[in-house]
């Protein structure tokens, strides 16, 4: 699979909801230190058990998050986030991630989202921000609450 263009790269990831509250600068700032990656089936992204130093954001295509029976937990499409918690705590993975269908994935890796305190704080505390919407709204999908 062709790797997406700097612009259709930009433009996907302005589309997406948890990094809405950047503006244009500071989204290609943060693109900038993403890693664009293309996939196709049966790839696999990560494995349950490995250690975590990076999320990733879907731009297109599908991934499946498997248990480690081998069972479909939840499918990831367009827009949609992994490992955000994992990476600012340092964890494991609990899931195979697999690819479903071609994908385009950002990886956002620990390290370089760290060097955003010294360089860009705003950015870093706006990418906080915007985990914590993230994570509430899984709760609250989970729970009800």
């Amino acid at each position: 699979m062709a790797k997406m263009d700097d612009y259709s790269l930009l433009r996907a990831f302005r589309k997406l909801e948890m990094f809405s509250n950047l503006d244009s600068e500071e989204a290609r700032i943060l693109l900038a230190l993403g890693e664009a990656r293309s996939y196709t089936p049966p790839a696999k992204l990560w494995s349950a058990g490995e250690h975590s130093n990076f999320f990733i954001v879907v731009l297109n295509g599908h991934l499946r998050a498997i248990k480690p029976d081998g069972q479909i937990f939840f499918e990831l499409g367009p827009g949609e986030v992994m490992g955000v918690g994992d990476v600012f705590t340092g964890g494991q993975r609990a899931l195979d991630i697999e690819v479903a269908e071609t994908s385009h994935v950002l990886f956002f890796y620990h390290q370089k989202l760290r060097a955003l305190i010294e360089n860009n704080p705003l950015i870093y505390i706006k990418v906080l921000e915007a985990v914590v919407r993230l994570l509430r709204a899984e709760l609250k999908e989970r729970t009800g609450v």
